[in-house]
Formats: C-alpha cells, sequence, structure tokens
C-alpha cells in the first residue's frame, strides 16, 4: 500500500482504525446486553408493579425515534473533548437505547421460567425464591 507522508505504513494504520471502529460496536453492545439483562431479570423476577413500571419505561424509550435521539445527544457532547472521550461518549449514546430490545426478552425468559415444573416442584416444598431459578 505504501508509506505516508510520515513514513508510517498506511496498512498499519488502517488495521489500527478498523479495530478502533470494531471496538465501538462490541463495547457498545456489552454495555447494553447487561442493561438489557439486569433490568429485564428484574421485571421478570419481581413482577407486579416494579414490572408494569419498568415495561412502560421501555415503550417509552422505544417510541422516541433513535436517529433524532442519536443526533441530540451527539451535539450534546461537548466540542473540546478528545477523540477517546468523544469514542465513549458515542459508546455510551449507542448503548442508552440499545438495551431495551433485550430487557424485553431476558423479562420473557424469566416469566416462561416461572411456570416451569421444577419451579412449582420448589414453590411446594416453600424453599425461597431466589434458588427457584438457580
Amino acid at each position: 500500500m505504501g508509506l505516508m507522508t510520515a513514513g508510517v505504513i498506511c496498512c498499519r494504520a488502517l488495521f489500527m482504525v478498523r479495530a478502533f471502529r470494531l471496538s465501538i460496536g462490541l463495547i457498545g453492545i456489552a454495555i447494553s446486553s447487561l442493561i438489557g439483562i439486569i433490568i429485564g431479570g428484574i421485571s421478570g423476577y419481581a413482577g407486579g408493579v416494579t414490572d408494569m413500571i419498568i415495561q412502560r419505561v421501555i415503550e417509552f424509550i422505544r417510541s422516541i425515534p433513535t436517529l433524532p435521539l442519536w443526533m441530540a445527544l451527539s451535539v450534546a457532547l461537548p466540542p473540546t473533548w478528545t477523540v477517546v472521550q468523544t469514542y465513549f461518549g458515542i459508546v455510551l449514546i449507542l448503548s442508552l437505547v440499545g438495551w431495551t430490545g433485550l430487557a424485553r426478552v431476558v423479562r420473557g425468559k424469566f416469566l416462561s421460567l416461572r411456570e416451569e415444573d421444577f419451579v412449582m416442584a420448589a414453590q411446594t416444598q416453600r424453599r425461597h425464591r431466589a434458588h427457584d431459578y438457580l
């Protein structure tokens, strides 16, 4: 590929940029997954009023169009930030919007586990509720 003006190999710079861009997606998905699993688990495990409140918050977040939300949040990033700070700001913005789908899936799995035979058997033996799912 050749050399750039400073004598740096172009191929190496290209791979570094690709790795940086790839890490944005991977870290964003990891944060979204963590938030979605925790909130969905709480929603499905607790049930009742807690489940209803969490589901209404998820519906509200999902009802906001994502593109204008990303644009508004990215404008909120200060222009004085370094590249690394801007990078983590973008990752955080993507993570705050992307967790809702996984939270619903995890909640559904918890609700389906409540109806399983081994959970019913554990409840008839009067075991603590937290041990039923383990």
